[in-house]
């Protein structure tokens, strides 16, 4: 008997990027972790040429009024692409999930050197930016769900694994964990979570109401 193939969470979520089943976070997520990563690219457009075959072999169908859909989008004059500074600190798809560039935004403190701004806050999807101030550590917490991480500047160590500009980091309900930012910069990261997280630890379980409350 075949042994089941492991699908990495990184897979996955690229998988279901390709399939447009991502909520519109994640989605971002994905399309910053590409521009700021190469890793990937490969994958992705292997996914979508997958995709693309799936499409082709399904039978043709009519489409009304074909002819004058099609002048119509080809007569479009598009629109002017603005560049980017050489310097953003957030990528191009989360300054539109934003709607805002990084200066604009506002920050709230949460804790001594961590700082949150709050992007999205529905049932099932909390997306926020969170700044760590270099060699800090975030107390010590569970997730009662997912959370997933994109590191858009600097760096963090959850554990033995490191998470440097453009990775993909993952949290799930199976442990505590207690990530620190690396010395030298403070850590800027895109964090997606679909159910609450919670301070653990003496002063974690005097803090986490308090924390909780500022979300």
């Amino acid at each position: 008997m075949n042994e089941p193939i492991a699908v990495s969470p990184v897979d996955s979520l690229l998988a279901q990027y390709c399939a447009g089943s991502l909520n519109p976070a994640l989605n971002a997520l994905v399309d910053a972790h590409l521009e700021l990563s190469n890793t990937n690219h490969r994958f992705v457009e292997e996914l979508e040429s997958l995709k693309g075959e799936a499409v082709l072999a399904m039978p043709p169908a009519v489409i009304a009024h074909r002819d004058a859909n099609l002048a119509a989008i080809f007569g479009q004059v598009p629109d002017a692409i603005e560049s980017e500074p050489e310097c953003a600190i957030l990528p191009a798809a989360l300054q539109r999930f934003a709607a805002s560039d990084y200066a604009s935004l506002k920050w709230n403190i949460v804790l001594p050197g961590i700082w949150q701004c709050k992007l999205a806050d529905a049932p099932g999807m909390e997306a926020t930016l969170y700044r760590i101030r270099a060699g800090r550590h975030i107390p010590e917490h569970r997730h009662e769900g997912t959370e997933i991480t994109l590191v858009l500047r600097g760096a963090f160590r959850d554990g033995e694994a490191c998470f440097r500009q453009g990775d993909i980091a993952f949290a799930d309900n199976r442990g505590n964990h207690k990530p620190v930012a690396e010395p030298g910069e403070d850590c800027i990261c895109f964090a997606v979570i679909d159910a609450p997280l919670h301070l653990t630890g003496p002063i974690g379980r005097f803090l986490d109401k308090w924390v909780n409350r500022s979300h």
